[in-house]
């Protein structure tokens, strides 16, 4: 992306059509300009969305649904739509992948091949236990192939996460264990027969979750993983990175969201520019609790050099803020992805949730109202 003049624009629609929403609950910055908000898809706990292109151009949007306002269950399903005109517009909703289990933790991404490819892990909430993680994989989005389970993930913890990362012909994507484990999977083969697995990270000492790793020039990679801990003073992420993509350091905590007392609840999203070397970095903000102080919960951008991240984990460069799109209730979802539009256009996807049922007794993991927002954000020019 071209960070002369890149552009970010944001939007959201209702389930079958889209609706403006009152644009001041954005902020504009001297940087940024925001614009309308639009839902992409609601009517149940929609969240942990994906983006990836298909080999016609068209786009396609992949989200976990669950239509019993659960965060969690076996209600939770793999729903898609289409946009055939680059991001503008959405076509009707469709399944994708419903097992017996709650299918989540979606990791989405186009293939060497050109074919689409969504990673996920199979949950069983009545026994609380992991079924395993697997994959499917689709040539037009609409017809999908048969899941293929991932070995070793079999009743085990795991967390998929991230983007799915393409060098060469060489496709792969992370998955988080329990213990500070990070595992790469790897396939030269667009994941047919081949698939290969390496522990690149073992920090045992961190609740080390939701990790997304972005690749950069020269074989080098970052990853930032979110703190699962969340204690007073402690770090909302931590940085390790690659010179080679094969071995990995750990380099330190970072600064995102460092001026909140408690590490935030929801992971982020990273994009490089290779013809810039910037590396972008989107987040959003959430309190573990159920508090009023998520009504200020915020999406910020963080923008920097690739290098100057790598010398320093703690220099990262807040751009913007953003108010979040449901500003009461409850707090920011978030789970941030995106996808370049044009040279100079990229647009994300972010989940926001409040209470379903405010009469309702108990936790709000089966009350929970979350809906899928699109959106682009536009650089000023000076």
């Amino acid at each position: 992306m071209n960070y002369s003049s890149f552009f970010v624009i944001f939007f959201v629609s209702t389930f079958f059509s889209c609706h403006t929403v009152d644009n001041k609950a954005l902020q504009n910055t001297e940087k940024y300009k925001i614009s309308d908000l639009k839902i992409l898809a609601s009517e149940g706990h929609v969240a942990e969305g994906g983006l990836a292109r298909l080999p016609n151009g068209n786009i396609l949007v992949l989200y976990r649904k669950d239509p019993s306002f659960s965060h969690v269950s076996n209600s939770g399903e793999i729903m898609g739509k289409l946009s055939e005109d680059n991001g503008n517009s959405w076509g009707d909703e469709f399944v994708v992948y419903n097992s017996k289990y709650d299918d989540r933790n979606l990791v989405v991404g186009q293939l060497a091949s050109g074919e689409v490819i969504v990673v996920f892990r199979r949950y069983d909430d009545q026994r609380q236990k992991t079924i395993d993680a697997g994959y499917i994989k689709s040539k037009n989005g609409l017809d999908w192939g048969n899941y293929k389970p991932i070995r070793n993930t079999e009743g085990v913890f795991n967390q998929p996460f991230g983007t799915i990362g393409q060098s060469g012909k060489t496709n792969s994507f992370l998955i988080a264990f329990e213990n500070g484990v990070i595992k790469k999977y790897h396939s030269n083969d667009n994941f047919v027969v081949n698939l290969s697995e390496k522990t690149i990270i073992h920090a045992p000492d961190k609740n080390l979750q939701e990790p997304f790793e972005v690749l950069l020039d020269n074989n080098q990679s970052i990853i930032l993983c979110r703190n699962g801990k969340g204690d007073l003073g402690e770090p909302s992420f931590f940085q390790f990175s690659s010179k080679n993509g094969v071995d990995y350091k750990y380099d330190g905590p970072t600064n995102i969201f460092d001026d909140f007392e408690y590490s935030v609840r929801s992971p982020i999203s990273l994009t490089y520019s290779e013809s810039d070397k910037i590396l972008e970095v989107m987040g959003n903000s959430r309190y573990l609790y159920q508090t009023s102080k998520n009504e200020k919960n915020s999406i910020r951008i963080y923008t920097q050099p690739a290098k100057a991240v790598l010398k320093d984990s703690k220099a990262y460069d807040l751009s913007t803020s953003i108010a979040r799109p449901i500003p009461s209730d409850h707090w920011f979802y978030g789970y941030p992805k995106s996808i370049d539009l044009t040279r100079d256009k990229r647009l994300y996807i972010i989940s926001d949730a409040k209470i379903h049922d405010p009469e309702k007794q108990g936790s709000h993991i089966k009350n929970e109202d979350a809906d899928l927002f699109y959106f682009t954000v536009s650089l000023k020019k000076e």
